[in-house]
């Protein structure tokens, strides 16, 4: 908090809740302008690049985002719940441990690129999926590029997440986005090839990285390693990486098994869906990462007793803005494909209806933000766990049941499966089961209204 330790509770309370709206306010408009130019970006793309080059990317984007989770220590976490994360020793700890792992990963991807082309030589790959396009191990390697870069980003980005300062973060968000899709546009109208995806995803990564050392406050990032300072890292971050390789999983386990049930041009489609209904996915998760974990770990902090308070009311925050939305996007897919995308499209309609519905599944999170800032990542393995076995076994019993679209509606059903863990957590802490979930109703029942509102008014225009 930026009140002083003796203020009294009532003054820091108000502080926290004035600096929480303003945070959340800036999240929100950055995250709207943001996908303002990602939709008007990807309408052009998506005429002048083919289907399966989204699926390509997609792929390359799994990989890398993988092998990020899979070596996840917590860092940014522990900058923002962490006593300590604003001493020098312990921000010049973390970014050091955040360079070296980022050339680890960039040797790893090398060699994942290498494994892949070798097995795609040898015939080993699924034919007629995207596992099996020659471009693919090109892709991953360019991504080794990224690892480094990415590792190379500055600690005054954690620390900007630690005091809610969301107007610098959205402001540097924006300025890569508007650098990164005008250079991709430009390369694909040039090339018509997967090429100015990738040039946008390395450019992307650069500009970010750039802007967290030269336009965010802080101290500047030196290498060093302090023994306490790594010991704290080390014992948060340990569950942190079981929580987050099985989090990886659990979050892409559609994607990756898709990709070796379905053929390219249904998993490209599948691609165009998910990034519609993961801008809801977004939202909440932006809201839960840079909004209700900092001021959850602020508020364990200072005054443990308003743990409960606190978050029943960022649940219902969610829900009002994520549940609806996703509800409204349930209903109002197809519509919105059809609007937006020529009849090539059209599967990818229904598939967006199936995905809203997931991420109406996907609102234990705040919950998963509650451990992290209780010092409890444990519970989020349990979390995930049940999340993959329940996405995985649906998938397949969809897909053996009713072939595609069995397969995306068993993406949809799985993501319910850890919801009696979270009430068990929630209870289990004395955090309000019950009046979390007010709102979870009426929110669904307002989405959905709101849907065909949006169906019939679209029908309005159209004629």
């Amino acid at each position: 908090m930026s009140d002083v330790d003796t203020s009294p509770p009532q003054a820091a309370r108000a502080s926290l809740s004035q600096r929480v709206l303003r945070a959340g306010s800036w999240v929100l408009a950055g995250h709207v302008l943001s996908q303002i130019l990602r939709l008007g970006s990807n309408l052009i793309l998506a005429r002048l690049l083919a289907p399966d080059d989204f699926g390509l990317m997609q792929v390359g984007y799994m990989v890398l985002t993988g092998l990020h989770l899979f070596s996840d220590m917590g860092l940014w976490q522990s900058v923002v719940r962490s006593p300590h994360g604003e001493e020098p020793r312990f921000l010049h700890t973390a970014w050091t441990v955040h360079v070296v792992r980022g050339f680890i990963l960039a040797v790893v991807t090398l060699l994942l690129a290498l494994a892949l082309y070798v097995a795609d030589a040898q015939g080993w790959t699924p034919p007629d999926t995207v596992y099996n396009d020659p471009r693919l191990p090109w892709v991953i390697a360019a991504f080794a590029a990224m690892a480094i870069v990415i590792g190379l980003g500055s600690m005054r980005a954690s620390l900007a997440e630690r005091h809610l300062q969301q107007r610098l973060l959205a402001r540097n968000e924006l300025v890569a986005q508007v650098l990164t899709l005008t250079a991709m546009v430009a390369v694909a109208w040039y090339t018509r090839s997967f090429v100015a995806l990738v040039v946008g995803a390395l450019l992307s990564a650069g500009i970010k990285t750039w802007m967290s050392h030269y336009w965010l406050p802080g101290p500047p990032d030196k290498l060093g390693i302090d023994r306490p300072a790594l010991h704290e890292l080390i014992q948060f971050g340990k569950w942190v990486f079981v929580s987050s390789i099985v989090g990886y999983l659990a979050s892409n386990a559609d994607r990756l098994l898709l990709g070796l049930l379905i053929d390219g041009t249904s998993f490209g489609l599948y691609s165009v869906a998910f990034q519609f209904a993961n801008v809801m996915q977004v939202v909440g998760g932006m809201l839960g990462a840079k909004l209700a974990f900092s001021a959850l770990s602020e508020v364990h902090r200072e005054r443990d007793h308003d743990l409960p308070r606190v978050l029943v009311r960022l649940q219902w925050a969610y829900d009002a803005l994520i549940v609806t939305g996703a509800a409204m996007l349930a209903v109002a897919g197809p519509t919105v494909v059809g609007l937006l995308y020529d009849h090539r499209y059209d599967a990818a309609g229904w598939m967006l209806s199936a995905l809203a519905v997931s991420v109406i599944g996907g609102r234990t999170q705040i919950v998963e933000h509650l451990c992290n800032a209780i010092g409890r990542p444990s519970y989020n393995t349990w979390q995930s766990g049940l999340r993959l076995v329940g996405t995985v076994g649906c998938i397949l019993i969809g897909h053996q049941i009713g072939g595609l679209h069995g397969a995306v509606w068993g993406v949809a059903v799985g993501q319910f499966v850890p919801w009696p863990l979270a009430w068990w957590i929630r209870h289990h802490h004395g955090m309000g089961v019950w009046r979390s979930d007010w709102l979870l109703l009426p929110t669904l029942g307002l989405g959905l209204g709101l849907g065909w509102a949006l169906v019939a008014l679209i029908g309005i225009i159209k004629a």
